[in-house]
């Protein structure tokens, strides 16, 4: 069983996570979020900073973490907004009760990898009936085993496969490496589970990464370079769309072809 409070402590001391991977990982989400309507958003897993204080336009967000001192943390942020509900838990355990809520865009970023059963996550989000009914769009990204620094890190003879766990990885008490075929794979079952088909709408990376995080810390803080570079590098990403350092899916669920209603009958 994951202990959340030293996941907590081990977030925190990530400089580079918590200044700079995070930001970009939200550039992406904030960017896809702009292409649908988000007037109901639930966000699975806050960390520091909850996305509702970087949406000018909300209007209602429920933000469910399991950190104690994250959710408190988001409370504080959100006293001073309207409409922002924070619940400390797990999302799995949670989930029956927002039965009722009629989400937009539902954001599970940086979390699957990291829980022992993502299934159980994946199924939790899956028959919410906003995302089971195919209104809500569903966003979920997760670090690349074929980020570029994986990569590299292979090709230089110090790991055997992308898919090996680094240090990072048994710190964080991270579970899986994911690549996009494995990801899709996940998502394909969970959706059979409750009876639905995945209807993937935009895919990709985002960051490129030529390090570990405390490489580029260590990079950043002797000055051999500066966020400018890190700007460089998350542009890089388009010659190399597949060697980012996290990849993302956005998707609705939809009826298997064969359930689908006929022309003139209403879709669920």
């Amino acid at each position: 069983m994951r202990d959340i409070a030293d996941y907590t402590r081990q977030y925190e001391k990530s400089d580079f996570e918590n200044k700079y991977q995070v930001k970009y990982r939200r550039k992406k989400v904030l960017a896809l979020m702009e292409q649908y309507p988000h007037d109901d958003i639930l966000e699975i897993g806050c960390g520091l900073e909850p996305l509702a204080i970087f949406l000018p336009n909300l209007g209602k967000c429920t933000i469910v973490e399991p950190s104690e001192e994250f959710a408190s943390h988001a409370r504080d942020l959100a006293q001073k907004m309207q409409g922002v509900d924070v619940v400390q838990d797990f999302f799995e355990d949670v989930a029956p009760k927002l039965a009722d809520e009629a989400f937009d865009y539902v954001v599970c970023s940086g979390l699957l990898h990291e829980v022992e059963r993502p299934e159980r996550l994946l199924n939790a989000i899956f028959t919410l009936p906003a995302v089971r009914s195919g209104h809500a769009v569903v966003h979920i990204n997760v670090p690349n085993a074929y980020s570029f620094h994986r990569l590299l890190a292979v090709e230089s003879g110090l790991i055997p496969d992308v898919k090996t766990f680094s240090r990072q990885n048994q710190e964080w008490q991270q579970h899986a490496v994911y690549d996009m075929g494995m990801l899709k794979r996940a998502l394909r079952s969970a959706a059979y589970q409750c009876g639905r088909t995945v209807n993937i709408l935009e895919e990709g990376s985002y960051f490129l990464k030529p390090f570990t995080h405390r490489q580029m810390e260590r990079c950043l803080e002797e000055g051999i370079f500066d966020e400018r570079v890190l700007g460089g590098f998350d542009r890089m990403v388009t010659y190399m769309p597949e060697l980012g350092s996290e990849i993302y899916v956005n998707l609705r669920l939809r009826l298997p072809k064969a359930d689908q209603p006929g022309r003139g009958e209403a879709h669920l």
